[in-house]
């Protein structure tokens, strides 16, 4: 008696991995999909390779845009130091307050309710402002201090674990397994050894000295060449006149 065939309908009736395992055994086909004759087979999705899902996945969104470029705040300079943002004169002349004349000028009378409440909210917003730069310069200052005193703290430990190590005597497992050299061509942290380095050093020292006394002698030689050469100069109008008649002379 042959199997029964079971309709596609059934299959809901069917444990859950037998549905599965029947239906990813289609996907890993290498045959060309009727449903999809639009892809040829140059793409990547010629044949179709199941994916693991991932519900997880995270997708970061694309902004649109660049954010500028941050303002520093503190500049190094004398003028616009942390001190000098932060003092008192600062903030009288970046946030000054209300003049004792506006403060105590007498209000209209018979104004409008809607007006007066507008231009008493301008004077709260006003406050705000003024009370904002001044505490967020104050906290921007403290972090500017906790920052560099990390960053300063951060590189001398840095310079100091470089200066143990290379101050470090060579370790015994280098030492020992380190090829054969003789001593007097190991490289030496205090130099190459140069024994005639005070005598040549004494020889250079005499040419310069030389080579510019012979620049200074010229110097001085133009300089007397060009003091003589001087009395022909023509500076003032009458020799003008003078050298012109002299040289259109026609005797």
């Amino acid at each position: 008696m042959p199997s029964p065939r079971f309709h596609s309908t059934t299959c809901q009736y069917l444990r859950p991995s037998c549905c599965q395992r029947s239906h990813h055994s289609r996907l890993f086909s290498t045959t060309t999909p009727s449903h999809r004759p639009s892809i040829g087979p140059e793409s990547p999705n010629y044949i179709h390779v199941p994916r693991a899902p991932q519900p997880d996945a995270y997708y970061r969104p694309h902004i649109k845009g660049i954010l500028p470029t941050p303002r520093h705040i503190f500049p190094r300079t004398k003028k616009e130091s942390p001190e000098i943002k932060t003092s008192d004169a600062y903030f009288a002349a970046t946030t000054p307050e209300p003049s004792p004349a506006t403060l105590n000028a007498p209000k209209p009378k018979g104004i409008d309710p809607s007006a007066r409440r507008l231009i008493e909210w301008k004077s709260k917003i006003a406050q705000h402002r003024r009370r904002n730069l001044r505490e967020s310069l104050i906290e921007l200052k403290e972090r500017k201090r906790k920052t560099d005193t990390r960053l300063e703290a951060r590189i001398a430990a840095k310079q100091r674990d470089r200066q143990a190590r290379l101050s470090a005597p060579t370790p015994a497992d280098e030492k020992y397994t380190a090829a054969s050299v003789l001593q007097s061509t190991l490289p030496s942290r205090s130099g190459l050894q140069d024994p005639d380095r005070e005598a040549r050093i004494a020889q250079k020292q005499a040419n310069f000295s030389a080579h510019d006394a012979m620049k200074k002698a010229e110097r001085r030689n133009a300089l007397h060449t060009l003091y003589m050469n001087a009395r022909d100069f023509i500076v003032t109008e009458e020799k003008l006149n003078e050298a012109v008649e002299r040289a259109f002379d026609p005797n």
